[in-house]
């Protein structure tokens, strides 16, 4: 924060320190200016006393004056005008800030509210325009402060007659003194100090003819009122060797001599006065209170600094309001030039603590540069320094104390006698004052004399305050503010409590008097309100600013600072809102918010005053508060106008880093206040880039648009496939590859298929897991960057870079290329050269075919859109080649859509708040007419950096922000490689289900070396099979029969996930190769996606790659065919007379019911046909049941169901044939001609086989639900050889059924197309319902959990009440119909054979019941009382009552598969239909079941037992 190099206090003493005038002869002047000084400025640093002295009050008190300085000025100077001195106060104040203030900013550096500030430690500019402001000021009347004291008379004692010309000057004096009216100088009394100096240089002049002249001056003049002066006017001798020799001499005069003004600049602000002004340049005498009005507009104006350019020589030129008569002015046509400029210079120096010149030790001496006091030394410094003390000892003093007594005593007589005469008539005729001395002209004008009481009293008060007798000083200026405020002498009465309050502040701590702040307060207002002399005001508020400051009063300070800022005083008003607001941030606790507006305030008043550099600062520190807090408005304000100044000052690299921030995102400007913003900034961008040199090569600047998401590169190592290609062969579809668009989960499944292929290369999983890493051809932000990318030589590598308008305005980029840093592998070489293609002098320059690429002409970037750009390179060189930015050529485009030149409107309006700035646009952009209509393109470049992701493994990288490697800009080139493209033809794009059709694959090397050992992945195995070799389906057909396949027998051969494609011999470079392939399409309907991965190798090592990988996505859509249902059963008993044929048919031959529907639901859905239905089993062989019926073309419409039956035959098991690999193949033909179907016999099997493999992922669909919790439970628990395992071991069979069907689809140009598929039955459980496709199942609610035991419960292996009710099948045997007359008997009584036949390997009790359908059963039972048919074919019919005859219960025995039979009658009472079915036969298994209690189970009846019974009439 701010702070001044002198106290309050030490201010105020220099402020009214006494003055006191010099008249010198012509020699002496000659004698001093050969040490290149003036006799003024000779004396000029040894003007403070430096020792205390002593001065008594009137009441003969003595007081200490300490540190006393005098103001010594040349009798016959002139102050400057009013033109120069603005000139000098805008001088002053642009040359007292440092050139490189931002550095020293940096080392102060204060934490204020959470905001980091680099505030100014000093003000030195507000100090210099302070003491130059208060030196210039004319002397005034109504006080004494300005006025000389003494004059010191100088002569040489080279003049003829020294004593005569003494005489001479104290007779110029006089003259000057006593003249009327009163002309400047002004001079405190009549009587004021006359002090004679004899100079005498030693080096000319006899010391004897000094003596006598002196000892004769002081005969005349008195001892105390005479001083002889030694001063040396000749080089010494080690001065004439060069004035390097006198270096190491002191040179106080550096800091107080400006140095001097060229000639041609006091000509420059002449030309300001227009001719005839110089007759106007009147300035009164004195001020009375009737003038004021008068100059009260001119008065501030006059000491104003003003921005001096050429539009400013015909304003008019404002005469100093407080200026002496015409007479004595200086006239810049008649002056001399040079002594007003030094005149002026010399306030400058002596009071402005302006910063020493370059040249400081130089000196003016006519024409020749003189170093400063050359000829002194040390014994002339210390007499200098003697001079001073015993002139202000032994004068100054002294007369002094003389004329405060000598006033005092008069003030006492005078004011006395005029208090007595005339207090009561004050009292009782207040307006009658005839013999006062004050002239009253009118209530408020008063003009009071010179000699007047109240005049006498300022002058008493005045002297003793220059010599620090401040409580004297305090109690006649209380005096006499009362005498000022009764007369309404406004300006006097503000003059004296002025210097009234700053007496009380001046006096010691010991003084209990408060500071009177409403004095000051109310001396200010009067100055302003009642005066109007702002100038005076602005004297107050230095003065009381500074006594506020030192006593901490920061924010009354600010409130007077603020309060004399005016739209007269640009410049004033700028330093004043300065100071406040580094009184704002000293308070407490701090207003920043304050300081950064009163900085913004300060700043414009600066940049209107023309001080370019303190606007660009002051705007600068007040950013530090706004930048980041959301004030958008007021930041851009800040930004674009610090650009302004920037560029003015041909500062254009802060310019374009200040109209940088004005182009950010969360910018609220409207769209065309951005398109100024960007212009200006594509402008100054430009002209910063055209400084550097033009033979030199630079590198290509930073731009701050668009903005590029680093993260967001994608660097593709594959070309972009997928084309769709039409030739004579029929459709061509290419490999899709890999893309930008490939999302992760689609790497996620690729990595899988290719950690596939590899494990079934190189081994188990457990020893290739390890070391697999997955090829990587599209690096991302989440892809694995540890690692660079591996590029062949002669291939594209595409990069895509994420660009972001965040502005509103329309970007254009042109000419958009990549920056690359490519080191070529040179073998033998240390230091490997690396090449560029970006401009730098440092970095050779590539051959331009080693690296091809072509730049994108043209990219338009919409508002606040995000595009991604791509850029392919080809590399023909092995290296590494570094990606390191992006560049480009930018333009933006105009709210009409043509592309922006620099030719833009006159102005552009900021908005802030309820007011607008207003920048004129063209100046600040230095367009000119040569370039109105040229586009504004700017070359620049933006840096390519990519960050890897966040560590998270160790503590450390937890705790601190650590971030791996990213290595996807990093790419390896390396040597030709291969390259496979991969092309599908006839490949379908929709299928019906189950649908098997033909195509094939071509194999495409398209790179520079052969290729081999070609795999292939899919994620749906059972969607595709290869044939054996590349040869027409014909022959592989007959090719399969020889190598496996017979009609009778099957070798079950293992189907892998990975097929290795017929590649004989390596692919050769440009070779294709073309592999039939088959296709059968998914169960499930709907859209389905189909990956497949194509591995293949290098026929030669390459190093950095053992192999490559190809993807391929295919999008498929199925539309439902035919549902199939089935269901399996034990054959029905016939009720033959040979029981043994009958139990035998019963345990080796279930018969196969088969439902096949069409549910097409496409267009034009063709009719299906079952044409063939092949049976893949161990054990099992199906026959027809009736051949006559399946021998028939059956036509099945949509929506229509075609209903037969098989039977399945148990074979007999062949020792030779009974491996475990052996399937018994059995087909049955359903139709007419089972020839129409075009799949192979392999091709279906295989198809087959690939099905289950696609299975074995999933959930297991072999058992159903009823069934899967007993085995899995079995299996687990080792329970195999348990109850429940035996008995669903009897009830599990293997069959498996292929279906195959035709139909002929019409296209839309009416031809017939013949299309085939085959579905996949598994049937392994008796009476259970199977589908294909398979239908969903909805889920179960399962009970809850509970944590038992570790051993699991034994009622978990209890068999299930499914199983239990199919322990026994059990049929009659009676006759069908029976003839009986009821009218001679009313019983018909008919016998009825029950066979009861045991399925299972476990003994079993079996309960017949006879009572059970009349509600009268005597069996204890827990499941299935009221069971019915379970087979869904078969239906019950209702049926009139019978009873049975004979026992009501029989309980047998029956074996492991074992039948036996009971003989039971049946009674009717009437003619009609009877359902035997009502008897109830109950079963369990024999033993003690593992511990578990089986109740008995009623078992299913598989079908009607129906019996007609007639009436014999």
């Amino acid at each position: 924060m701010a702070q001044c190099k002198e106290t309050a206090k030490e201010f105020i003493e220099d402020v009214f320190s006494p003055m006191v005038a010099v008249l010198c002869s012509a020699e002496v002047e000659t004698v001093c200016q050969k040490n290149g000084l003036s006799f003024v400025e000779l004396i000029q640093p040894f003007c403070r006393l430096t020792s205390e002295a002593h001065i008594r009050d009137p009441n003969n008190v003595s007081h200490p004056v300490r540190n006393l300085h005098i103001v010594v000025h040349d009798m016959n100077a002139h102050l400057p005008q009013n033109i120069l001195a603005k000139k000098l106060l805008n001088d002053v104040v642009s040359n007292s800030l440092p050139q490189h203030s931002a550095d020293i900013m940096q080392n102060n550096v204060v934490t204020v509210n959470n905001h980091d500030l680099q505030l100014d430690a000093t003000t030195p500019w507000f100090e210099a325009y302070r003491s130059a402001f208060l030196q210039i000021a004319y002397p005034s009347d109504h006080e004494f402060l300005r006025h000389y004291l003494a004059c010191i008379f100088v002569v040489s004692s080279s003049n003829a007659d020294p004593i005569e010309q003494f005489v001479k000057l104290t007779h110029q004096q006089s003259i000057q003194q006593n003249q009327q009216p009163h002309k400047l100088p002004k001079w405190f009394m009549p009587n004021i100090l006359r002090y004679y100096v004899l100079v005498h240089d030693v080096m000319e002049q006899e010391e004897a003819k000094a003596e006598t002249v002196y000892q004769n001056l002081k005969a005349k003049y008195g001892v105390l009122s005479c001083h002889l002066l030694h001063i040396n006017s000749r080089l010494p001798a080690s001065a004439t060797s060069g004035p390097s020799d006198s270096v190491n001499m002191p040179n106080p005069w550096s800091r107080f001599i400006a140095q001097k003004q060229e000639m041609s600049e006091s000509a420059e602000f002449e030309s300001f006065l227009r001719p005839g002004d110089e007759e106007n340049d009147e300035f009164p005498t004195h001020v009375n209170e009737g003038s004021l009005q008068s100059v009260s507009t001119d008065v501030d104006l006059a000491l104003e600094a003003t921005e001096y350019d050429s539009s400013s020589s015909s304003s008019q030129v404002i005469c100093h309001p407080l200026g002496p008569d015409s007479e004595v002015l200086y006239d810049p046509l008649t002056s001399d030039t040079d002594s007003a400029v030094s005149i002026s210079s010399q306030f400058t120096a002596n009071h402005a603590g302006s910063k020493p010149s370059a040249d400081s030790s130089g000196l003016r001496c006519g024409s020749r540069s003189v170093p400063l006091g050359v000829c002194l030394t040390l014994s002339d410094h210390e007499r200098l320094r003697i001079f001073i003390n015993e002139f202000i000892v032994k004068g100054l003093i002294s007369w002094a104390e003389k004329s405060i007594r000598t006033l005092n005593d008069q003030l006492t007589t005078r004011k006395g006698l005029h208090r007595s005469l005339f207090s009561a008539t004050k009292k009782w005729f207040g307006g009658s004052r005839q013999t006062n001395p004050a002239i009253i002209t009118n209530s408020t004008n008063v003009v009071y004399t010179s000699d007047a009481p109240e005049m006498q009293m300022r002058r008493l008060a005045d002297l003793a305050f220059m010599f620090q007798l401040y409580e004297l000083a305090y109690q006649i200026y209380h005096s006499a503010k009362k005498d000022f405020n009764n007369d309404h002498a406004w300006l006097h009465y503000a003059g004296a409590m002025e210097m009234a309050c700053l007496s009380v502040f001046m006096q010691d701590s010991t003084n209990q008097r408060q500071y009177p702040l409403h004095y000051m307060e109310t001396t200010i207002t009067t100055y302003l309100a009642a005066c109007k002399v702002p100038h005076f005001a602005t004297r107050a508020t230095l003065l009381s600013t500074e006594v506020l400051k030192a006593k901490g009063l920061f924010a009354e300070a600010a409130m007077q600072f603020i309060k004399m800022t005016s739209e007269e005083s640009d410049l004033r008003s700028a330093l004043l809102l300065e100071q406040a607001a580094h009184c704002f941030v000293k308070m407490k606790p701090p207003m920043v918010r304050k300081y950064a507006f009163h900085m913004i305030l300060a700043g414009h008043r600066f940049n209107k005053s023309g001080q370019k550099r303190h606007a660009l600062r002051s705007y600068a520190q007040a950013l530090q508060v706004y930048k980041g807090r959301y004030w958008s408005m007021a930041e851009d304000h800040i930004n674009y106008t610090i650009g302004c100044q920037s560029f003015n000052l041909k500062q254009f690299d802060v310019a374009t880093s200040a109209l940088k921030h004005l182009l950010s995102a969360n910018s609220q400007q409207s769209l065309p206040q951005q398109t100024a913003f960007l212009r200006e900034y594509l402008s100054v961008f430009k002209q910063l880039a055209s400084q550097a040199p033009d033979d030199e090569e630079r590198e290509l600047p930073e731009l701050p648009l668009p903005i590029v998401e680093s993260n967001a590169i994608k660097v593709l190592c594959a070309s972009n496939a997928g084309l769709i290609q039409q030739d004579c062969l029929g459709l061509r579809i290419q490999a899709t590859g890999v893309s930008f668009n490939t999302t992760d989960a689609e790497n996620v499944r690729f990595a899988r298929l290719e950690e596939l292929i590899v494990s079934s290369i190189s081994g188990p999983p457990s020893s290739s897991a390890m070391s697999f890493r997955p090829t990587i051809q599209c690096f991302t932000r989440t892809s694995n960057n540890t690692t660079s990318p591996v590029i062949a030589v002669e291939e594209p590598v595409t990069i895509e870079v994420t660009v972001i308008n965040q502005l509103k305005v329309t970007l254009v980029l042109r000419d958009i290329r990549l920056l690359w840093r490519f080191t070529p592998d040179e073998c033998g070489n240390a230091e490997k050269a690396f090449y560029s293609n970006e401009q730098s002098s440092n970095t050779p320059k590539v051959d331009k075919n080693v690296i091809l690429s072509t730049p994108l002409s043209e990219v338009l970037l919409e508002g606040s859109e995000t595009k991604q750009v791509c850029i392919s390179l080809i590399i023909r060189m092995m290296g590494q080649l570094q990606i390191t930015g992006l560049a480009y050529n930018i333009g933006c485009m105009s709210t009409s859509g043509q592309l922006l030149t620099s030719a833009v409107p006159d102005s552009v309006s900021l908005a802030l708040g309820n007011s607008s700035v207003s920048a004129v646009l063209p100046p600040f952009s230095g367009a000119n007419s040569s370039s109105l209509s040229s586009p504004i393109l700017v070359s620049g470049k933006v840096h390519l950096e990519v960050q890897g992701p966040r560590l998270n493994s160790t503590k450390d990288e937890r705790l601190g922000k650590m971030y791996g490697p990213d290595k996807r800009l990093n790419l390896i080139i390396t040597d030709k490689m291969p390259k496979l493209e991969v092309f599908f033809r006839e490949f379908p794009a929709s299928l019906f289900t189950g649908q098997v059709c033909q195509a094939s694959v071509e194999l495409v090397n398209t790179g520079h070396r052969p290729l081999h050992n070609v795999f292939v992945a899919t994620s749906n195995p059972e969607f595709l099979t290869f044939s054996s070799s590349p040869r027409k389906p014909e022959t592989s057909e007959k090719q399969a029969d020889d190598v496996g396949y017979s009609s009778d027998v099957i070798r079950r051969h293992d189907v892998t996930l990975v097929t290795k494609l017929d590649v004989t011999s390596p692919l050769d470079p440009g070779s294709s190769l073309v592999i039939p392939m088959w296709i059968r399409s998914p169960d499930v309907p709907g859209d389905h996606v189909i990956d497949f991965l194509f591995y293949y190798e290098p026929a030669e090592a390459v190093p950095h790659c053992r192999h490559r990988v190809l993807r391929h996505t295919a999008q498929l859509t199925v539309h439902p065919s035919l549902n199939i249902r089935a269901i399996c059963g034990r054959m029905v008993n016939t009720g033959a007379a040979d029981q043994a044929e009958d139990i035998y048919r019963s345990t080796n031959s279930v018969f196969v019911s088969l439902e096949v529907e069409n549910i097409c639901n496409v267009p034009s859905a063709p009719s299906l046909c079952a044409v063939q239905t092949l049976c893949l089993s161990e054990d099992w062989m199906i026959k027809e049941i009736n051949s006559s019926a399946l021998k028939q073309d059956v036509s099945i419409g949509v929506q229509e169901c075609q209903l037969f039956t098989l039977k399945a035959v148990k074979c007999l098991h062949n020792s030779d044939k009974s491996s475990s690999n052996a399937l018994k193949l059995s087909t049955v033909s359903c139709a007419s001609d089972a020839s129409k179907t075009n799949i192979p016999k392999y091709i279906s099997i295989d198809f087959f086989f690939r099905a289950n493999l696609g299975e074995s992922s999933k959930s297991s669909r072999l058992a159903p639900s009823s069934f899967r919790f007993v085995s899995d439970l079995s299996s687990a628990n080792g329970a195999e050889s348990s109850l429940a395992g035996k008995l669903e071991k009897s009830f599990i069979f293997d069959l498996n059924l292929i279906i195959q069907w035709q139909a002929a689809k019409t296209d839309g140009n009416g031809a017939t197309d013949a299309i085939v598929g085959q579905h996949h039955l598994t049937l392994n459980q008796l009476h259970t319902l199977i589908t294909s496709p398979l239908q969903a199942k909805l889920p179960i609610d399962l009970p809850p959990i509970r944590f038992t035991s570790s051993h699991l419960p034994m009622l978990l292996l209890e068999p299930s009440s499914e199983l239990l009710s199919q322990l026994v099948r059990f049929s009659f045997c009676y006759q069908c119909e029976a003839m009986h007359d009821f009218s001679q008997r009313r019983l018909c009584i008919v016998p009825v054979t029950v066979h009861l036949y045991n399925c299972t390997s476990v003994p079993v009790y079996v309960d017949v019941d006879t009572q059970a359908g009349h509600g009268r059963s005597t069996v204890s039972t827990s499941r299935n009382q009221h069971l019915q048919p379970y087979n869904p074919l078969f239906q019950g019919h209702p049926t009139r009552s019978f009873t049975w005859s004979g026992l009501t219960v029989t309980r047998i025995h029956l074996l492991p598969y074992c039948g036996q039979s009971i003989c039971l009658k049946a009674c009717f009472v009437t003619s009609g239909v009877y359902d035997l079915g009502t008897l109830q036969v109950l079963a369990f298994p024999a033993g003690d079941g593992d511990g578990i209690s089986i109740q008995p189970t009623v078992q299913r009846l598989l079908s009607p037992a129906l019996m007609t019974v007639h009436s014999r009439s």
